[in-house]
């Protein structure tokens, strides 16, 4: 589990299997990354009608490790995540 200070963001399993969940109010974007920089999931405001709690289905991404990018209340957060 992964508690982003500062943020109020909760991201776990870290490494991830097949779901990632990620928690905190006012989610605005989820991005996750490949380590080339390629943009492999992207999840916008409509994914979560502000809900508190997002999960993300991984099972489309090769193992690795990932970038992982969520913009809250104009904020942007940035973390590692293996698969």
């Amino acid at each position: 589990m992964l508690y982003v200070r500062g943020s109020e963001i909760i991201i776990y399993p870290n490494p991830a299997i097949n779901r990632l969940y990620l928690e905190g109010s006012e989610l605005d974007n989820i991005h996750i990354y490949n380590v080339l920089g390629q943009n492999v999931t992207e999840l916008t405001k409509q994914f979560a009608n502000r809900e508190d709690k997002v999960v993300i289905d991984l099972t489309q991404l090769n193992n690795g490790l990932y970038f992982v990018k969520v913009k809250k209340s104009q904020k942007g957060v940035y973390t590692f995540l293996m698969i």
